[in-house]
């Protein structure tokens, strides 16, 4: 039964609370802690689960005997979470995007292998059936030899989903939509189709603020 510590109880925790309270059935694994800077919600979010709350990471990482935490902070964040979790010899389990810097990314990642744990960011999209299906086609080659591939995300996001917290829409703590939404697609271009060796990009923000 693996241990885990959340971080951050806002809008995407559930998704966290919900998977784990499955493995949970199966023997596999649990939250033994919870922390928000807001104390209402890391409390309903203890209270959910089942756990203790904390109000400070740092206290969490210090107090709290788990093997890995869930990182659902703002994006921008996720770097020094990740961070401070290695340099507590601690696994990290970040939500998308890694974060909203290159640097700071890779930041993470050194700390990471240093500590010599584990560093992963969710990409979920990877397990939908429809993705499943056309991974297998392109491993079947199906496909032949590949010239290119199209993406399009028709995602929406209204302005009250930038409303609902102010570091929501920022360089520093969001990224824009590209990295905060359409990282799926992203990761999924790669997946198919290996890495990027150059990007050119034009980019506007129409209708909101």
């Amino acid at each position: 039964m693996y241990k885990f510590a959340l971080l951050g109880c806002g809008r995407i925790s559930k998704n966290h609370i919900e998977s784990l309270a499955e493995l949970k059935k199966e023997g596999k694994a649990e939250f033994v802690a919870c922390c928000d800077i807001i104390p209402e919600r890391a409390d309903s979010a203890a209270s959910q689960i089942g756990c203790k709350a904390y109000y400070n990471y740092q206290s969490m990482l210090n107090e709290a005997n788990f093997d890995a935490v869930s990182i659902c902070t703002p994006s921008g964040l996720h770097p020094d979470h990740v961070i401070m979790a290695a340099q507590a010899g601690k696994h990290s389990i970040s939500e998308k995007p890694a974060g909203t810097s290159l640097e700071s990314v890779n930041a993470a990642i050194d700390a990471c292998d240093k500590a010599q744990v584990h560093y992963l960011v969710v990409k979920q999209n990877r397990f939908n059936k429809t993705v499943q299906l056309l991974r297998k086609a392109l491993e079947a080659g199906r496909f032949g030899k590949l010239y290119m591939i199209t993406s399009n995300v028709f995602w929406t996001r209204p302005q009250e989903y930038y409303d609902q917290a102010k570091w929501r829409g920022t360089w520093e703590f969001d990224g824009g939509c590209l990295s905060n939404q359409a990282a799926h697609y992203v990761d999924m271009v790669q997946w198919m189709g290996g890495a990027v060796e150059d990007v050119s990009a034009f980019s506007s923000t129409l209708a909101r603020r």
